[in-house]
Order: C-alpha cells, then sequence, then structure tokens
C-alpha cells in the first residue's frame, strides 16, 4: 500500500486508487495486502483488504525491550535481546500514535512505554514502523456525557469530544469512556505531540486521534 494514506474513503494500493467505506488501519501502510473489489457507485470499490501474513515477517517489541539506539545520516539502528538489532531508513516512515514522522533517535530517546511494530515490506527490510508511545497517569476522575478524563498528577483535563477519534480500552479489551473510574491507571497514545531531551509532550487541543489504554488491576504486595 501506498505511503502516506489517500483522502477518506480512498485507499492507494500499488498506484491505483480505490473507493471504500473501509477503515484503513495503521498498520496496513507500507504492508503487502490482499483485497477483494466489487463493481461500486465510483468504480472499483474495496469491500475487503487484510494484511498478507505470509508474506513478511514483523518484529514487535516494548520500550523495555530496546537496549541501544544508534543514528546515522541514512538510518536508525535498534539493539534489542542482546545482539539482535533492526535497521529503518531515514526515507522510511515512522507512525508514532497514528502520526507519521521520519525515523530519528530522539523518539526512541523518548520512547518509556508502549510497544513498536517494525513492519517487513516481504522483501526483508523495515521501512515502515508503528510506536505506540505512551504516558502514564491515574484517572482522577471522567465524565462521560461531556467526553471529559482529568488526570490526577497534573490535574491536566483531555476533553475528548474535540477529537476527531477517540478510543477507550480497559483491561486490553475495547470498552467505553463511562466505564472508566477514578484511580484507574492509563496510558495515553496522542497523535499531536513534540519530543524534546527524551520526553515526549502531547498537546491534546490539536489531537486528531487519542487512544486511552486504562486498567483496573490491582497488585498486591509487601513494602
Amino acid at each position: 500500500m501506498a505511503t502516506p494514506k489517500t483522502q477518506p474513503h480512498h485507499v492507494n494500493i500499488a498506484g491505483t486508487t480505490y473507493y471504500t467505506k473501509l477503515l484503513v488501519s495503521d498498520e496496513l501502510v507500507g504492508a503487502s495486502v490482499e483485497y477483494y473489489t466489487t463493481n461500486g457507485d465510483y468504480g472499483d470499490e474495496v469491500v475487503s483488504i487484510y494484511i498478507n501474513e505470509g508474506a513478511r515477517k514483523n518484529i514487535t517489541l516494548s520500550a523495555g525491550d530496546i537496549e541501544n539506539v544508534t543514528e546515522s545520516s541514512r538510518e536508525v539502528k535498534i539493539t534489542y535481546d542482546g545482539k539482535k538489532s533492526v535497521t529503518m531508513p531515514k526515507s522510511g516512515y515512522l507512525l508514532v500514535n497514528g502520526k507519521t514522522v521520519t525515523p530519528a533517535k530522539k523518539y526512541f530517546d523518548a520512547f518509556k512505554s508502549g510497544s513498536i511494530t517494525f513492519v517487513d515490506n516481504g522483501s526483508g527490510k523495515y521501512e515502515v514502523a508503528h510506536m505506540t508511545m505512551l504516558l502514564q497517569s491515574v484517572i482522577e476522575g471522567v465524565n462521560a456525557e461531556k467526553e471529559t478524563v482529568v488526570l490526577r498528577y497534573d490535574n491536566q483535563t483531555i476533553k475528548l469530544e474535540d477529537v476527531d477519534v477517540y478510543e477507550v480500552y480497559l483491561n486490553n479489551k475495547a470498552s467505553e469512556l463511562s466505564a472508566l473510574t477514578s484511580g484507574m491507571a492509563v496510558g495515553i497514545a496522542c497523535d499531536s505531540f513534540t519530543v524534546s531531551s527524551g520526553v515526549i509532550t502531547y498537546n491534546y487541543t490539536n489531537a486528531e486521534l487519542i487512544r486511552l489504554y486504562a486498567s483496573d488491576n490491582v497488585t498486591e504486595g509487601v513494602v
């Protein structure tokens, strides 16, 4: 598939733009796909699309798995699990929380929580990666009717009603905002951000996509 994505309700596959009613996920961008079309009102319409898993060998790492990152003028090299490594060219595409950026070491320096998937394009090269960079916090309060979430430590309010798309997950399952309560741990992924000196800062006001990964699992122990 082409990168970046085309206009809404269209998808570019191998240089041809098709009409579609499907939601094209970020993971499809840059991947080898199989798709089916039908003759619709706007010509050929893609009605089914999925990744050709047999054509690639993806690598998925958590933030804690990454041991070292080096950068040159042409590529970024990520070392993990001892001597294993994966290399991304600067000409590739790094999608951080859904936002496409040029691969750079600074994003990995700020990558303290979350996961990243390096996408094999079918030839053993990793030109696309999807990073979910999470900011960890605790929920202070939720107003489902007004679509707002207040974070405990900095008393920051996230106004989700102003966001184009937001998604809520509770204990790794799709959920609703009304299911979240005060005291829950939450990881936040936002597509509007700045990165400086190893720290990511979100701008919720300008966000187009926000994902909330909440958990009510409590672990007991002795201190």
